[in-house]
């Protein structure tokens, strides 16, 4: 019997978000990294930076049950950063000093010769029973804390510390399982007629996930459609793959690139 795959929730916090200020790349770095992984990312949400906000759509979260809940933004020290407060009143707990975020703090001040000041020292209160998860990069160390079988894990918003600090400490805490996949790049195929195709496909291989990306070149239509399962072997993929392309010839479609990856 195969494991199911590990489950993961992405919340990203930020007003920056929702106003399209910034590109939310971390939830789709994140939901590469997972899927590469063998985890299956269920849900991406993004919020404003508002405790009732982040504690609702925590429970929420809670409610479904993922292996992981990840969120990303609002671990600074300025007024708006309200992560922990948020998680803290989720789960129910108490905002309380953590003594090794404190030390962790220090220690980075120290390094960077920088004061350890109130400001900086607000980054080291966490909801109590929390883990802390090193930042090798910035200031703010991350937060890992378990609730009713979910791990929380709350990481910074600044994408070059929440990539360190999700490879080095978070991505080995999700389950490995296979992925597997193909990209195969069409020309001269409209996605209307490769529609049955896909869903002829995907109907007789409900584990796998098949999707075309469109799009007009030199008035030459031209397809990339992306294959890739978390439960299907690396031969079992290919075979699939074997099938779809002698399907596309047959309508006339020209394969002009394949790429596989695990």
């Amino acid at each position: 019997m195969q494991k199911s795959p590990f489950t993961v929730e992405i919340i990203n916090i930020g007003e920056e978000l929702l106003i399209g200020k910034i590109v939310n790349t971390n939830a789709s770095w994140l939901s590469r990294k997972i899927v590469e992984a063998g985890g299956k990312v269920n849900r991406i949400t993004i919020i404003g930076d508002n405790v009732n906000q982040i504690a609702s759509a925590l429970m929420e979260a809670i409610s479904r049950k993922p292996d992981m809940i990840i969120t990303t933004g609002g671990l600074g020290p300025t007024y708006d950063d309200k992560t922990v407060f948020g998680i803290a009143k989720a789960i129910g707990r108490k905002v309380e000093l953590n003594k090794e975020a404190l030390k962790h703090i220090r220690e980075t001040c120290r390094r960077k010769g920088v004061k350890l000041d109130d400001v900086r020292r607000k980054m080291a209160y966490m909801p109590s029973g929390s883990n802390i998860i090193e930042n090798p990069v910035g200031l703010a160390p991350g937060i890992m804390v378990k609730y009713k079988g979910v791990t929380i894990i709350a990481l910074p918003g600044v994408p070059e510390e929440m990539k360190a600090m999700f490879n080095e400490s978070v991505l080995k805490r999700i389950q490995s399982g296979e992925y597997h996949e193909v990209e195969l790049h069409i020309k001269n195929i409209y996605e209307a007629d490769l529609a049955p195709i896909i869903e002829e496909v995907v109907r007789s291989n409900p584990q796998i996930y098949l999707k075309s990306h469109p799009r007009m070149e030199n008035n030459v239509p031209y397809i990339i459609l992306h294959l890739y399962s978390n439960k299907k072997s690396r031969d079992e993929i290919l075979e699939i793959y074997e099938k779809i392309k002698m399907k596309i010839m047959k309508l006339g479609g020209k394969i002009i690139k394949v790429v596989v990856g695990d």
